[in-house]
């Protein structure tokens, strides 16, 4: 009578304990980190990460500045960001020289 309590403890504790693996590996992962060749030579002024309570819904952004022809700059942008999948969400919007890019319906990468 004792053997088959012990052993479905047991495997109650394995079950257990890989749930609590998975749980903690899903709560490190921040997801996929973007390297972007236009910005390689520039100098990353800022990061600001914002975690509203969720993991899954974090983001992180990273603020460069640097003085370059805006064109130039949005054309770097423009082809190595649509070989990533990014599309053009909106560009100079309330006469501010910027551009939003969009990757699907959740994340962005805005320069």
């Amino acid at each position: 009578m004792k053997r088959p309590v012990i052993k479905i403890s047991l495997a109650i504790l394995v079950v257990v304990g890989i749930l609590l693996g998975l749980l903690a590996v899903l709560s490190r992962d921040s997801g996929p980190e973007v390297s972007l060749a236009f910005l390689s030579d520039r100098t990353l002024r800022a990061r600001i990460k914002q975690e509203p309570g969720k993991r899954f819904h974090s983001t992180t952004r990273e603020i460069y500045s640097f003085e370059a022809d805006f064109n130039d700059v949005c054309a770097g942008a423009d082809a190595e960001l649509s070989a990533m999948g990014f599309k053009v969400a909106s560009s100079g919007s309330r006469g501010i020289s910027d551009r939003e890019y969009r990757l699907g319906d959740h994340t962005s990468a805005k320069k």
